[in-house]
């Protein structure tokens, strides 16, 4: 895919449906494709779905392994760390932006913010009654503790 594939994505159905798109393209393994819409993305927008974008990116971010993006959404994301992503919204949520966190601190070689992340975004997920949310964190946090990727986890 090329920068214009992204540019075709934006008038059908706007600058944010290139992060959707990138998540899209990752997923079905299209990494080459999914890089190429992120070169194209718009920078992300200061507005009620902020964490909501930020975290789709983020997916994406990780799943073609840039770093620079990476720090950037990072800094970006960890003042909200203890919501969900959209929750500023009040009209969609998706899972705890901790768990984005520790996608992105162990793409930054953060080992020890990967547990304290992942151990917040369970806490999250408990908070707001969200078992599907809960348990994609601890299947995430059970082998980062097993291959030393974490600092020491709490059993709860």
């Amino acid at each position: 895919m090329s920068g214009r594939s992204a540019a075709l994505a934006r008038p059908r159905f706007g600058p944010l449906a290139v992060d959707a798109r990138a998540v899209a393209l990752a997923a079905a393994g299209r990494l080459e494709e999914a890089g190429a819409v992120l070169d194209g993305a718009p920078p992300l927008r200061p507005d009620f779905y902020f964490s909501v974008f930020a975290t789709l990116r983020a997916m994406a971010v990780v799943a073609v392994g840039r770093r620079q993006p990476a720090e950037e959404l990072y800094a970006a994301l960890l003042p909200v760390s203890g919501q969900l992503a959209g929750a500023a919204s009040t009209s969609l949520a998706m899972r705890p932006v901790a768990h984005t966190l520790a996608e992105l601190a162990r793409l930054l070689g953060r080992r020890g913010a990967v547990a304290e992340h992942l151990d917040e975004a369970v806490a999250v997920a408990r908070a707001w009654e969200a078992p599907r949310w809960e348990a994609e964190a601890l299947a995430v946090r059970r082998p980062a503790a097993r291959l030393g990727l974490t600092g020491q986890t709490r059993t709860r």
